[in-house]
C-alpha cells in the first residue's frame, strides 16, 4: 500500500501585499489577564474607552504570541494590530484607531519592535510588544485656579452688584 494522498500546503506563497493567505486567527478562545491593581493605577483610568479596549486585545494578542514563541529581540512577545482587525473586531474608524495606538505608545502600554511600512512595493504591518512603562505614568497636575477662584468668590457674598448704563448717547 503507498503512502496516502496529501494535499499541498495552501499558504507558502506570498501575496502580493505581503502577507500569506492564512485568516487573522479566530478570537473566541483568546483570554486576557488583567490584575485589578492595574485598572486602579492612574494610567489605566486615564486611558480611552477605545484605548481600554485596544489594550484588552492586545493583550490578549501578546499572550497568545508569547504562548507561540513569537518574540522580538529582546524577548518580548510581539503581535501585530491593524486597522483591518480593529475595525472588524472592534468596529472601529481609522482616525480612533491612529488615536489610540498613538495615545496607548505615549502612555507607556505598548511599544514598537516593527515599525512596518512598505518594503520592496510590499506592505508589512507594524509589529508591538507590551510595555511596563506605564506604570511610572502619572497624570498631569490638575489646574484649579477657576475652581479656587469661584469657591472663593462663593464664600464672600459682599460682591459689588453689577452695575448696567442703559442710557442711550
Amino acid at each position: 500500500m503507498g503512502p496516502p494522498n496529501f494535499k499541498p500546503a495552501k499558504c507558502k506563497a506570498i501575496l502580493p501585499n505581503g502577507r500569506d493567505c492564512t485568516p487573522p486567527p479566530r478570537f473566541e478562545d483568546w483570554w486576557a489577564k488583567i490584575q485589578v491593581s492595574d485598572v486602579a493605577h492612574p494610567a489605566w483610568r486615564h486611558l480611552s474607552a477605545s484605548a481600554k479596549d485596544v489594550i484588552i486585545v492586545s493583550i490578549a494578542k501578546s499572550s497568545y504570541a508569547g504562548s507561540k514563541g513569537i518574540k522580538d529581540a529582546a524577548g518580548h512577545p510581539k503581535f501585530q494590530f491593524t486597522f483591518v482587525e480593529a475595525k472588524q473586531l472592534l468596529k472601529m474608524t481609522a482616525p480612533t484607531f491612529n488615536r489610540v495606538m498613538d495615545e496607548l505608545k505615549n502612555k507607556g502600554f505598548i511599544g514598537v519592535s516593527d515599525p512596518g511600512g512598505i518594503l520592496s512595493g510590499k506592505g508589512r504591518p507594524a509589529k508591538f510588544y507590551l510595555s511596563d512603562k506605564w506604570k511610572e505614568w502619572m497624570p498631569p497636575p490638575c489646574d484649579t485656579k477657576n475652581i479656587d477662584k469661584a469657591r472663593a468668590a462663593r464664600k464672600n457674598p459682599k460682591r459689588e452688584p453689577l452695575t448696567v448704563d442703559l442710557s442711550c448717547s
